[in-house]
């Protein structure tokens, strides 16, 4: 089982419904429009403008990533290593908060603001070639990437409605993913370890990786490929497909499960 865990967690609020977010508040749809509630004690709001700005933002070195609420995550090769680019609505660089903290660049909202249907959320533009460890996303945000990331150990968290879609290289990976995301990744890696629940769905045929060791509940489906060694854990009305020339070495299925090699 590998230890290491590389965290996003992604948290989203479907209309008519409300979301507790990592950082104690809560977002929900209001007539189309998101709104995000940090201080639940203040019933003011900034609303989101309809013109935006890009600035670099005055950070310390860092090797690990946490953003909360709905921004959007791009890993770009135009970006310079060790900067952080934000765009956002003019009036809302006011309502964002920025900083290093034990080496982990943490951006989130400070205040409560509303952005309109019609407005882009933020965008957080970070180096792909980042030799980051760990990334922790909550709101209702999403993670791309326009290169592949050539990682080593690296833990990642992706709980609620979470977009994530990424092409990488690690020697060691580990996903803990929950809730109803939607997860997508390709490239290579040595070890994979996977913790799945809620109902996700996520792709990972097109990563090809050496051991395998991944656990999913709840009403997942999920795809992975292996090598050479998978174990697996299934339970619930989980679904796992099993690609590549890699060996079951162990496999539990319990409640409607199912597992199936390909």
């Amino acid at each position: 089982m590998i230890r290491n865990r590389f965290t996003i967690v992604l948290l989203m609020a479907f209309s008519l419904s409300l979301s507790l977010t990592s950082c104690g508040g809560i977002s929900f749809r209001l007539d189309g429009d998101t709104v995000y509630t940090v201080d639940r004690g203040d019933t003011s709001y900034v609303t989101a403008s309809d013109s935006s700005q890009t600035r670099i933002l005055a950070i310390d070195d860092f090797d690990a990533v946490d953003v909360s609420h709905s921004f959007e995550i791009i890993f770009s090769p135009q970006v310079a290593e060790g900067t952080a680019e934000l765009t956002a609505p003019v009036n809302l660089f006011d309502c964002i908060g920025s900083e290093v903290k034990d080496g982990c660049l943490k951006v989130r909202y400070i205040r409560n603001v509303k952005i309109g249907i019609d407005i882009d959320r933020p965008v957080l533009r970070l180096s792909s070639l980042e030799t980051f460890k760990s990334l922790d996303v909550s709101g209702a945000s999403r993670v791309v990437s326009e290169d592949t990331l050539r990682l080593a150990d690296v833990e990642i968290d992706i709980s609620g409605a979470s977009g994530f879609d990424v092409d990488l290289t690690a020697d060691r990976l580990f996903f803990d993913i929950s809730g109803a995301s939607g997860v997508t990744v390709g490239g290579t890696c040595r070890e994979l370890g996977m913790d799945v629940s809620g109902a996700s769905h996520v792709d990972m045929e097109a990563l090809k990786a050496g051991y395998c060791d991944v656990e999913c509940s709840g009403a997942s489906k999920l795809s992975v490929w292996c090598e050479k060694e998978i174990a697996l854990d299934c339970s619930g009305a989980s679904k796992i497909n099993v690609y590549g020339p890699g060996t079951i070495t162990r496999q539990d299925v319990s409640g409607a499960s199912a597992i199936s090699k390909k």
